[in-house]
């Protein structure tokens, strides 16, 4: 049988979802996809995660996820190569994204840089739970009860 029909019949395999041959698919492709890898990391990113770590991730989460994906009319190298993608985006929040929440950066209240005042934070804390719509809504009631004092009679 040559190359060329082993190949086909391969990728046939692996259309059907068979993670066996899935496992060859990727075995047999392992050099492209590194080098697609390796295209793909910035140096930052190579400094943290080892290309050929990344590749066993890709092989093992496509052989997983086989059952679960449609390769019909998709080429499965292809395929992989977004699995890729999405590994070295989730490496980059991982390792990049984390820095934003580093507790070194924390700033105290009252720090230069830090808001000084009861008020603000106050302020800081109703607009991180108060979505636009929410304040519309309060705003419009606040309204409501304001009218609806004024109209009560007075006191004598």
């Amino acid at each position: 049988m040559a190359s060329t029909e082993r190949d086909e019949e391969l990728v046939a395999r692996v259309r059907g979802g068979d993670q066996t041959a899935m496992a060859e698919f990727l075995e047999q492709r392992r050099p492209q996809l590194l080098a697609f890898i390796h295209k793909n990391l910035s140096d930052a990113m190579r400094r943290k995660v080892d290309p050929e770590d990344l590749a066993q991730d890709v092989h093992m989460e496509c052989v997983r996820a086989l059952p679960d994906v449609d390769l019909e009319q998709r080429d499965p190298f292809n395929w992989a190569c977004q699995v890729a993608e999405r590994r070295i985006i989730d490496a980059h929040r991982h390792y990049f994204g984390a820095q934003k929440r580093d507790a070194a950066r924390e700033l105290p209240l009252g720090s230069p840089g830090g808001d000084t005042g009861q008020a603000g934070l106050i302020n800081l804390l109703v607009a991180s739970m108060t979505s636009p719509s929410q304040a519309f809504s309060r705003d419009q009631k606040e309204f409501r009860l304001l009218q609806a004092i004024q109209s009560l009679p007075q006191e004598n």
